[in-house]
């Protein structure tokens, strides 16, 4: 489960339940979903199951990372169910009061993004394209 995190107007609570991997397996019995909670009342806003719409099996993300921008963007980051095992990626959804929509044309795969720190309310990360090559890092 990821950290919850809270709206900038402090009226939503995002948490972030799902299946994932486990020490033998992959745990598929819980969905991979972003929940939207009212935070006076506890009422359910609306659920979002991230899938992977960039690739073609369209793998549902376990997401494990959320924060929430100053402007109300809801970044995650999370493991998505790949052959051979799991890939982690980035991706940001809007809001719209009753359902979610991705604000970001596709999820990026961290392996275009170093991704550096995650706090309740920022994500901190760059592209890679932007970064000289490194040989090596000790």
């Amino acid at each position: 489960f990821a950290a919850p995190a809270l709206s900038p107007d402090e009226k939503t609570i995002y948490v972030a339940g799902a299946w994932g991997p486990r020490v033998d397996a992959w745990e598929t019995t819980l969905r991979g979903a972003i929940y939207a909670l009212d935070a006076a009342t506890g009422a359910l806003k609306w659920m979002f199951e991230p899938v992977n719409e960039a690739v073609w099996w369209k793998p549902t993300v376990w997401t494990t990372e959320l924060a929430v921008g100053t402007d109300g963007t809801l970044y995650a980051a999370g493991t998505e169910l790949t052959f051979g095992g799991g890939s982690a990626v980035v991706f940001a959804l809007r809001d719209q009061g009753d359902r979610a929509s991705y604000a970001w044309p596709r999820m990026i795969d961290t392996k275009e993004l170093l991704v550096f720190g995650c706090t309740a309310r920022s994500v901190m990360a760059m592209s890679l394209a932007s970064v000289p090559s490194i040989a090596a890092i000790f």
